[in-house]
């Protein structure tokens, strides 16, 4: 849980959490103020079907069919996004 997680010893290059874990979302604030405020957390704040999930993994092998690839929103993209 989120209040288990001592801020003051997360290193300061943690840059991101993905959570892959359906409703995981909706403690996402209180994970991002136990990581600290240079960790951006992504999770899922309901709960998604199997399909979407390949859809949201898939990355660029599903570019034309995926409109996760088109909103800029696969798992792929996100870490390019943010651990550059």
């Amino acid at each position: 849980m989120a209040q288990d997680i001592d801020a003051k010893k997360v290193s300061p290059n943690l840059k991101m959490v993905f959570w892959q874990s359906c409703e995981a979302g909706q403690a996402q604030k209180e994970w991002e103020k136990a990581f600290g405020p240079q960790t951006t957390v992504y999770a899922w704040d309901r709960a998604i079907s199997n399909g979407e999930m390949l859809l949201i993994n898939g990355g660029n092998n599903w570019s034309i069919a995926n409109p996760h690839t088109w909103s800029g929103t696969t798992l792929n993209q996100t870490i390019e996004r943010h651990l550059k």
